[in-house]
């Protein structure tokens, strides 16, 4: 740590009016109108599905698992949950969406489709993720 705050004092980090925190009080912390923000923001990000008999899922469908987390492992995890999830250090012991989804699915089939990717302008997975959602039941 000693080294990463010598960097940072170099490099002015500290220094009075370096960071919008700087200028921060007690009166800002919890205040009114951060409480606001973040209930706005909250409402924002959250997604309401109706439930109209999806679910829970019934077994022997044909399902469609589309979406690049779909078989994604460490996607899962936060950032803070380290390198070392199952041992030996991989991450086989993390259950991705897809085989979950498939494991409720007794005597159905489940295809998984990527789609489009996260970090990435590619849209050949679009066509074979829209064929398979429309197969689907």
């Amino acid at each position: 740590a000693r080294r990463l705050f010598r960097t940072l004092f170099l490099v002015g980090r500290f220094d009075p009016g370096a960071s919008e925190w700087t200028r921060l009080g007690r009166q800002d912390i919890n205040s009114t109108r951060h409480q606001q923000v973040s209930y706005e923001a909250a409402l924002q990000g959250l997604v309401l599905l109706k439930n109209d008999g999806a679910l829970p899922l019934a077994a022997g469908r044909h399902i469609a698992v589309l979406g690049p987390q779909a078989v994604a492992r460490a996607g899962l995890l936060s950032d803070y949950a380290g390198d070392q999830i199952c041992y030996q250090g991989s991450d086989h012991c993390i259950e991705t969406v897809a085989e979950a989804i498939g494991a409720a699915n007794v005597g159905g089939s489940t295809v998984v489709q990527q789609g489009v990717e996260v970090n990435s302008n590619a849209t050949a997975g679009e066509q074979p993720a829209l064929d398979a959602a429309a197969a689907a039941d």
